[in-house]
């Protein structure tokens, strides 16, 4: 037999309670850290708190810190030195700021790999996840090319370069892909930005109502984009083109066998068949290009 204290209520509603206790406290802590600031230290709050990433107490305090206006689309910092421009209702936006970071394992192995006047080009750039770390980690004598086709998120990806005071990040706002041509970029659903693609069932797969927007964006193959560019190396390169990847390796050959980057690039079947292509035909490339598998995440192959 169970007992309870009838004068505390039922167990949903004492959860409830303890739930809205517990989102203003952290709205509290929130404010007191300076998350109002536009370049908020978004790092130090969630070192704070315990509460468990996507966890029932998590979804509860979502609401009423929105609410409450201390969660909002802005430049938050992440860690001392790379600030982002993170947007709450979007699914990476959200995660970063609930986790304080994305795709740890990715970039667990694309550091040790980036030396200090290293040069780092991100295909699919996104807000600068990865460039905005990639500029810390290579140092000012160093070189970020980051790559993002669709306007507003490389808006965004401005945004969080000027607030982490970076001047080693050069912004290409165009596609890479094997030809040079113009295409329709179809927007994902605003709760998942980074799903824009090349194919309507790649963006129509984001989370969230979709309502199908588009932009033309130039494509150019990144033997074409780079040379301008002078780079004196190229340590790492990075591609996640929401399926397009095979196109743009295809349109990288000479960049590639003149510098023989590590290479990290995203393999989702469906995404990739969405553009006639396939993780086979991707992984053949690269070994023609004289490549090997050398390590492996669950969407990622380096």
């Amino acid at each position: 037999m169970n007992y309870r204290d009838s004068s505390l209520g039922s167990p949903h509603r004492r959860g409830i309670r303890i739930a809205a206790v517990a989102a203003i406290v952290a709205a509290g802590l929130m404010l007191w850290l300076g998350l109002r600031n536009p370049a908020a230290r978004a790092h130090d709050f969630f070192r704070a708190t315990f509460f468990p990433i996507g966890g029932p107490a998590l979804s509860l305090l979502e609401t009423p810190l929105k609410r409450l206006g201390v969660i909002g689309a802005g430049v938050y910092e992440i860690q001392p030195g790379v600030s982002l421009f993170l947007d709450p209702n979007d699914f990476i936006g959200n995660f970063v700021l609930h986790a304080g970071d994305w795709e740890r394992l990715e970039w667990d192995l694309i550091a040790p790999r980036l030396p200090a006047a290293g040069v780092f080009v991100d295909v699919g750039a996104h807000v600068g996840t990865y460039s905005l770390k990639a500029a810390k980690a290579v140092g000012q004598q160093g070189r970020i090319i980051a790559i993002e086709p669709n306007p507003v998120t490389a808006a965004h990806l401005r945004q969080g370069i000027a607030a982490s005071g970076r001047n080693n990040v050069t912004v290409v706002e165009a596609a890479a892909g094997d030809r040079r041509s113009r295409l329709k970029l179809f927007a994902a659903a605003d709760a998942n930005t980074g799903m824009a693609s090349f194919a309507t069932g790649n963006a129509r797969r984001s989370s969230g109502p979709y309502e199908e927007r588009s932009v033309e964006v130039d494509v150019l193959p990144l033997d074409e984009m780079l040379p301008p560019l002078t780079l004196p190396r190229l340590d790492v390169l990075k591609v996640d083109a929401e399926g397009a990847e095979t196109m743009v390796l295809r349109g990288a050959a000479s960049s590639i066998n003149r510098f023989h980057p590590v290479i990290v690039v995203e393999t989702i079947d469906l995404q990739l068949r969405e553009l006639h292509s396939s993780v086979q035909e991707l992984e053949d490339l690269l070994h023609s290009y004289g490549y090997t598998k050398a390590s492996a995440t669950a969407y990622n192959v380096l």
